[in-house]
This record gives C-alpha cells, sequence and structure tokens, in this order.
C-alpha cells in the first residue's frame, strides 16, 4: 500500500516540475521576445525623431523665411550683395539634409528625388536670375525667364 500512495507522489512531484520548467521556459522566451521588440521600438523611435526634425529643418529651409523667401526677394529687389551668398548657402544645407533623409526608411525615395529635381531647377534659376541682375534685366523680366523654365522641374515637359 505505500508503493501506491508514492507512485501518486511522485507523479503528482513529476507534473508539478513539468508545469513549472514549462512556465520558466515560457517565460524565459516571452522576456526573450520582449527585449527584441523594446530594441527595434527604441531604434524606430530614435528614428522617428531624427527624421521628424531632419523634415522640420528641410521645410524651414525651403518655405518662408528660407530659401524660396530670399529667391523671391532677390527677384524682385535684384540684390545680389544681399541675398546670393545666402542663397547658396541655403541650396547646400537643402542638399545635405535631403542627403541625411536618404538614410532613412520612414522617407520615401521618390519624394526626395521630386525635392531634389525641384532644388535643382530652383538652383539653375539662380544661375539664370544672377546672369539676368548683371545684365541689367528688370524683375518682370527675371520673372518671365524663370517662369517659362519652371515645368521642367515638375516633369510637365
Amino acid at each position: 500500500m505505500t508503493t501506491k500512495p508514492s507512485n501518486a507522489l511522485n507523479s503528482l512531484r513529476l507534473k508539478f516540475s513539468l508545469v513549472i520548467l514549462i512556465g520558466v521556459g515560457l517565460t524565459l522566451v516571452s522576456l526573450f521576445f520582449y527585449h527584441k521588440v523594446e530594441e527595434q521600438w527604441r531604434y524606430y523611435s530614435k528614428d522617428i525623431y531624427e527624421v521628424y526634425y531632419l523634415h522640420d529643418d528641410l521645410v524651414q529651409h525651403l518655405g518662408y523665411g528660407g530659401f524660396i523667401h530670399d529667391f523671391k526677394n532677390l527677384v524682385l529687389r535684384k540684390d545680389r550683395s544681399r541675398y546670393e551668398s545666402k542663397l547658396r548657402q541655403s541650396i547646400y544645407d537643402i542638399k545635405t539634409l535631403i542627403t541625411k533623409l536618404e538614410r532613412y526608411e520612414q522617407y520615401d525615395s521618390k519624394s526626395l528625388q521630386i525635392i531634389r529635381n525641384v532644388v535643382l531647377e530652383y538652383e539653375q534659376n539662380l544661375t539664370l536670375t544672377l546672369e539676368l541682375i548683371e545684365q541689367g534685366a528688370s524683375s518682370g523680366q527675371c520673372k518671365l525667364m524663370i517662369q517659362t523654365r519652371w515645368p521642367r522641374c515638375l516633369g510637365f515637359t
């Protein structure tokens, strides 16, 4: 009679041990995957943060108070000494930002190529505008020459 209770006790101990081992194993596996997900989330979050600030910097360099604003002022005021170096530096900064953004998966390469083409067209228009100002062209003439060239950068011709 002592063998039946001890067999049952041994069976219970074995089953209990298996449940504990399975629980510990599952806990270790879940911790492993938790740390992997956490690591990827940190990497993704860091990238998103950097992309956000690079994008914001790009928008500021291009928009109001940036390159396009200064370019418009160059055409209107024809003050080469005031705007040329500022515009050339802006082009350099914009190209640098685009190159940095190309490193991130979160930014579409087609979008960046479109922006790069627009910047290239502005750079060519800057050269043309500076030549026209040098030749004594009016703001209206500069604007007209630039407008006839503009559709190419957007892929219309």
